[in-house]
C-alpha cells in the first residue's frame, strides 16, 4: 500500500454546514443549530465512538497526516472504513457539534472561515 503523504494544506477544504450555524475560535468549528454535518474534505471513517451522553465522535481520516473530528452527532450516516466526500453529509447534529481538524494529532488552529471554504493562514 502507498503511503498518502498529502499535509492539511494540500487539500481544499469545505466548512461542515453552510456559513450561518458556524463559530470559529482556536482552532475549534463549532455548529450550532440543527444541521447536517458534511466532511471538510474527502476521506475515510476511521472510527465512529458513542460516548456516554449518547452523542458520537466521528474521525476521518484524510491522510495518512491529516484528520477531522466531529463531536455531538446524534446520528451518523457512515460506518468505520467508508469512504466520505464533500458533497453527502457525514453526520447530523440535533442541537450543536464541534469539528477539529489534526495535522499528525496537532491541532490546527491558525485558519479562518471564509465564505463557505476553510483558508489556511500562511
Amino acid at each position: 500500500q502507498i503511503a498518502d503523504e498529502r499535509v492539511y494544506s494540500d487539500f481544499s477544504l469545505n466548512l461542515p454546514v453552510k456559513n450561518e450555524g458556524v463559530t470559529l475560535v482556536k482552532g475549534v468549528i463549532s455548529v450550532t443549530g440543527e444541521y447536517a454535518i458534511y466532511p471538510v474534505c474527502e476521506g475515510k471513517i476511521d472510527k465512529v465512538e458513542k460516548q456516554s451522553d449518547g452523542s458520537y465522535t466521528v474521525t476521518v481520516k484524510n491522510s495518512d497526516n491529516f484528520s477531522s473530528v466531529i463531536e455531538g452527532a446524534d446520528l451518523v450516516y457512515f460506518s468505520a472504513g467508508d469512504s466520505v466526500n464533500r458533497n453527502v453529509p457525514v453526520c447530523h447534529t440535533k442541537d450543536k457539534a464541534s469539528v477539529y481538524l489534526y495535522d499528525n494529532g496537532t491541532l490546527l488552529t491558525d485558519y479562518a472561515a471564509v465564505e463557505n471554504t476553510i483558508v489556511f493562514n500562511k
